[in-house]
């Protein structure tokens, strides 16, 4: 029997349709054993809890606690049946849902959030985006639109340690899955700024020389960190929108990627913060592929 990935996973729900979506392939990935153990949270808001304790005579905190537990063991049992030996807990906390879900995953000390995230909202990825930047643990992100399969990862990569960690985590992915399992080893790659320099015959000499360049980098780096029971592909591609998170979106989308692996960090402006630029934009963008964010 294979070792789980993750020891504990941490689930958020909002009690809304996203649920089904997040508990579906929440099953899929336990069936292939990939979690251990499972918690579940739902964080009401504070305004109810107000309500609740101005009218005790309607209803109470711990009531509506009660019902809304239930409602969650209701969806787990119909969407996420193989929870049922490996469930921890079902907690239902009042509060900010980010400063709840950190919290709750620091005391629990897991090591996988997970949350869905709907489609075409207009402060789309604010949640996921907060989330990834504050938590310690990885982060499981499934948008609403995604379907429950994996059969091709994408993992965009700077050749950064945090690229290689990401690396890493998807190769062990594959690993856990049936049949053979596509790795694509992305790398977006901007040309730099040679308008200056068009009279001359160094610019197209610069462009084969940086590409040169990033096929030995990738090389390298998938020499250094692949593992030959698994099936990777390298890829370099330019940059053509307006950032590279949307370009990784969207080769993925084309390739038929069905997950996204990422570092929390790269070589970015953004460095500093626990995300990348490149790593949130992606999340604004993206309503259709899960997305690992592994730190």
């Amino acid at each position: 029997m294979t070792t789980p990935i993750f020891q504990h996973a941490l689930v958020g729900l909002e009690l809304s349709t996203i649920d089904s979506r997040v508990l579906d392939y929440l099953h899929f990935i336990d069936h292939q054993g990939m979690i251990a153990k499972t918690s579940f949270v739902h964080v009401v808001p504070w305004e109810f809890t107000v309500v609740a304790e101005e009218n005790p005579s309607a209803w109470t905190l711990e009531s509506l606690r009660k019902q809304v537990r239930q409602q969650m063991h209701d969806e787990i049992l119909v969407f996420y049946p193989d929870s049922v030996g490996k469930l921890e807990e079902v907690i239902v906390q009042p509060g900010d849902p980010l400063s709840e879900m950190i919290h709750l995953s620091n005391e629990l000390d897991t090591r996988l959030l997970v949350i869905g995230q709907k489609a075409g909202t207009a402060s789309h990825g604010i949640l996921a985006k907060n989330l990834v930047r504050k938590t310690p643990a990885h982060a499981l992100i499934i948008p609403e639109l995604s379907l429950t399969k994996i059969s091709r990862i994408c993992v965009p990569v700077d050749f950064s340690d945090a690229s290689a960690a990401a690396f890493l985590m998807a190769q062990q992915i594959a690993r856990h899955l049936p049949g053979a399992i596509e790795v694509d080893l992305l790398h977006v790659y901007e040309n730099p700024n040679i308008s200056a320099y068009k009279s001359l015959h160094v610019p197209q000499q610069m462009k084969e020389y940086l590409v040169e360049s990033k096929q030995d980098a990738a090389k390298a780096f998938l020499k250094k960190y692949g593992d030959p029971e698994v099936q990777v592909t390298t890829y370099l591609a330019e940059r053509k929108l307006f950032g590279i998170g949307s370009d990784v979106y969207h080769w993925a989308l084309e390739h038929g990627a069905d997950l996204l692996v990422m570092g929390a960090k790269g070589h970015s402006t953004l460095d500093l913060l626990l995300l990348g630029s490149v790593t949130e934009k992606l999340m604004s963008v993206n309503e259709r592929i899960p997305t690992l964010i592994v730190k």
